[in-house]
């Protein structure tokens, strides 16, 4: 299935946990790995003219817990702990932001609402993810969420049967849960004022129709 390099978890727990397909991964799959760093490099205050959740003053709230991201993987990967934000809550665990020039990664005690992107990625407004057919999500349920820039007031996951969910932004990031029932969402829309700007979830449309079934998962060895 198609991954996006850095449209994925952290840990090898959460790699475990959870399927997450990205979208807007900002590189060909073939790209060397040095080849998305540059690709995705933007300095990070240039977000700030577009992102409140990063304008805003910096509180004892945003720190993040060394529990939920440890000092060492942050160093490890590049992020500037001294960016962290509080952006909301998700079913009941804090769900924060923390940034460098190359990486945008959510960080949560809720494993399916955790991802990274490139950094050009978020500046797009293409940043969004899906958590799909593992542990990582409540059983029967999977999860789709994204940072998106001001004036984005609320995003609606389509399915192809109707069954489309609608949830608010807040502080520049939305999580909507749904269904594991196929077919599973392609597209999801950003309402922005009076427009409509639409998005792919990320997951090919091949999944979206079989949804979680036991072959996808690998524990069924039969066609």
């Amino acid at each position: 299935m198609t991954r996006c390099r850095h449209g994925v978890k952290r840990f090898t727990v959460s790699l475990l946990a959870s399927f997450i397909v990205s979208a807007g991964c900002g590189a060909d799959s073939g790209s060397s790995h040095r080849d998305d760093r540059i690709a995705g490099t933007v300095p990070s205050r240039a977000l700030d003219q577009e992102f409140a959740l990063f304008r805003r003053p910096r509180t004892a709230v945003d720190v993040v817990p060394k529990s939920i991201l440890p000092p060492s993987v942050a160093r490890q990967i590049g992020l500037d702990l001294r960016t962290s934000r509080l952006a909301r809550r998700y079913d009941g665990n804090p769900v924060y932001v923390v940034r460098s020039d190359r990486l945008i990664c959510t960080y949560s005690r809720s494993n399916e609402v955790g991802n990274c992107w490139p950094t050009r990625t978020v500046a797009q407004g293409l940043a969004s993810a899906t958590s799909i057919c593992g542990l990582g999500t409540k059983p029967g349920k999977i999860a789709t969420y994204g940072l998106v820039p001001d004036g984005v007031t609320s995003v609606t996951v389509r399915r192809r049967d109707g069954s489309d969910t609608t949830v608010g932004v807040r502080d520049n990031m939305y999580v909507a849960p749904g269904s594991v029932h196929p077919p599973l969402p392609l597209h999801i829309i950003l309402h922005q004022g009076g427009r409509r700007i639409v998005r792919p979830t990320g997951i090919p449309p091949d999944v979206a129709r079989r949804g979680c079934t036991r072959s996808l998962l690998g524990r069924d060895r039969h066609p």
